[in-house]
């Protein structure tokens, strides 16, 4: 097996705190590039370095894992699964 050498880069960054709620728990990267990422906050996303938006929480509890299909963006949160149009509110 050949190896692979890969050039990563940071791209953005997060907060430093010891606080737990500024953790990431899982991210996604859209067809444009944008990076959504799920903390207890809710959803942050961000394009280039750029803190371009965060969707609300759907419910009062952490948003653990998301996905993007075509133009909508899934989200889990604990016990269920929500669904929002990208740059749109979550449902």
């Amino acid at each position: 097996m050949d190896s692979i050498v890969l050039n990563l880069e940071m791209f953005f960054a997060f907060l430093n705190s010891s606080d737990w709620i500024f953790y990431a728990y899982s991210m996604v990267v859209d067809g444009e590039g944008r990076a959504y990422v799920t903390s207890y906050q809710g959803i942050q996303v961000f394009k280039d370095g750029v803190l371009l938006g965060t969707y609300p929480k759907p419910q009062d509890k952490a948003t653990v894992s998301a996905a993007v299909s075509g133009k909508a963006l899934y989200v889990c949160s604990s016990d269920k699964v929500f669904k929002a149009p990208l740059f749109g509110r979550l449902k």
